[in-house]
C-alpha cells in the first residue's frame, strides 16, 4: 500500500541562499547609485563672481614686514690722501655724476709734480741740444768729406804729372813716390771719414732714440701725477643722494679711507626685518 508523502512547508536552504544573494546585490546597487548621485550646495547669488578663464601667471604673495631702502648704495673712498680744504656739498643733497663733493690738499703731491715737471724740462732741453749737436756734426762731416774729395782730386793730378815726368826721367824717383803716397793716403783717409760719419750717425740716432723714449716715459709719469692731483677732488661717481659724509674742514684723510656714501634713488627695494 502506497504511503502519501507530504511536502514540508517553510524556507528551504537553497531558497535562503538565493535570498541572501539578492539582498547583497540590492545593497551594492544602492551604494553605487548613492555614490554617483550629484550633491547640491546652495549659495547666495550676490556672493558669486563670474569671469572669463584665462591662461596667465599665478602670483602667490606672502606678507612680511620690511623697510624701504634705495636700490643701491655707492660708497665714497678717498683715492688720494690729503687734508680737507673745502666741503662743497652737504648730506642729503641730490648730486649728479661728476659733482665735486670735497676738495683735498696734499703738499707732498705738489712737490712731486714740481720735481717731475723740472726733470721733464731738463730732459727736453737735453734732447733739443742733442739734436742741434747731431745736425752740426752732420754739417761738419759733410764739410770734411767735401774737403777730402777735392784734396784727392789735386793729389791725383799731381801724382799723374809726377808719373809722366818720372817716366821721361825728368825727376827723381823719390818725388814720384812721394806724390803717389800722398794720393793713396788721401783716398784711404776719405774711406775712413766715410766710415766715421756712418758710425757717428748710428751712435747719435741711438742716443736721440733713447732720449725720446725717456722723454715719453717721463710725460706718462707726469700725466699719472696730474691724475693723482685730480683725485684730490672727491667727485660723485653716480647720480643720487649724498646719504653720509664723514669729513670736516682741516681733517686729514688717508688714501682709501671711506668718507661717505651715495644712495641711488632710481628704484627702491624692501629689506625684510
Amino acid at each position: 500500500m502506497d504511503i502519501k508523502i507530504e511536502k514540508k512547508k517553510g524556507v528551504k536552504p537553497k531558497h535562503l541562499l538565493w535570498i541572501t544573494g539578492g539582498l547583497l546585490l540590492a545593497f551594492l546597487l544602492y551604494k553605487a547609485i548613492a555614490g554617483s548621485a550629484t550633491r547640491t550646495l546652495k549659495v547666495d547669488r550676490d556672493k558669486i563672481t563670474v569671469s572669463t578663464v584665462q591662461h596667465g601667471q599665478f602670483n602667490d604673495y606672502i606678507r612680511v614686514t620690511g623697510q624701504v631702502e634705495p636700490i643701491a648704495t655707492i660708497y665714497l673712498d678717498a683715492e688720494e690722501g690729503g687734508q680737507v680744504k673745502e666741503r662743497l656739498i652737504e648730506e642729503g643733497a641730490i648730486v649728479k655724476t661728476g659733482d665735486i663733493i670735497l676738495r683735498l690738499e696734499n703738499r707732498t703731491l705738489y712737490q712731486v709734480i714740481m720735481s717731475s715737471e723740472s726733470d721733464l724740462a731738463q730732459k727736453e732741453n737735453m734732447l733739443r741740444q742733442t739734436r742741434i749737436n747731431f745736425e752740426n756734426q752732420i754739417i761738419e762731416t759733410r764739410r770734411k768729406l767735401l774737403a777730402t774729395h777735392f784734396d784727392i782730386q789735386r793729389k791725383k793730378r799731381n801724382y799723374e804729372q809726377q808719373q809722366a815726368l818720372y817716366n821721361d826721367k825728368l825727376i827723381a824717383a823719390e818725388m814720384f813716390l812721394q806724390a803717389k803716397e800722398d794720393y793713396e793716403y788721401a783716398e784711404q783717409e776719405q774711406e775712413i771719414n766715410k766710415l766715421k760719419a756712418k758710425n757717428d750717425s748710428i751712435v747719435m740716432v741711438s742716443e736721440m732714440s733713447q732720449l725720446t723714449g725717456d722723454l715719453a716715459r717721463m710725460r706718462q709719469t707726469l700725466q699719472l701725477v696730474y691724475e693723482r692731483l685730480e683725485n684730490l677732488n672727491v667727485k660723485a661717481p653716480v647720480d643720487g643722494q649724498l646719504g653720509m659724509l664723514d669729513a670736516e674742514i682741516g681733517q686729514s684723510i688717508g688714501q682709501g679711507t671711506r668718507i661717505g656714501q651715495i644712495n641711488v634713488l632710481t628704484n627702491y627695494k624692501v629689506q625684510a626685518m
